[in-house]
């Protein structure tokens, strides 16, 4: 993992109590995940971190192929960036979102994203306060 992915996945796992693997999460031929968290056996926290990164859909789309392919699997998707990241109020970013919602429709009960924004100077996450009950409601429903 990359020195900045295990930086934001501390500043999560403080702020949610979530406990990241530290190693990506193999999502077969479409890619992985640049770090996650297991709920149980077919439920995962998902996290890309964009830092330098100009087409962030990828980092969302890549899960599309991959839920089609295991019924079974949940997945929440944390897809965090920096103020000063390149994708973040890009036409791309905004598609990241897009065919996130529509996933979110398509896979229904079975995936979720939230868009982050990380201020590593003072470990302040935006869009925190959104993820916190829903990752609540996510350990009842396991």
């Amino acid at each position: 993992m990359k020195k900045y992915e295990l930086v934001v996945s501390s500043i999560i796992a403080k702020s949610t109590e979530i406990a990241f693997e530290n190693k990506g999460l193999s999502l077969g031929d479409w890619g992985k995940a640049d770090n996650y968290a297991q709920i149980n056996s077919n439920t995962y926290i998902c996290l890309e971190v964009e830092k330098k990164q100009k087409h962030p859909i990828t980092n969302v789309v890549k899960y599309w192929p991959y839920l089609e392919e295991t019924d079974k699997t949940k997945m929440i998707l944390l897809q965090t960036f920096f103020p000063d990241s390149p994708g973040l109020n890009s036409s791309r970013g905004r598609l990241a979102k897009y065919f996130a919602m529509k996933m979110e429709k398509l896979f229904a009960n079975r995936f979720k994203y939230f868009r982050l924004i990380i201020k590593a100077d003072d470990n302040t996450v935006i869009g925190i306060e959104e993820l916190r009950p829903y990752l609540k409601k996510w350990h009842r429903n396991v």
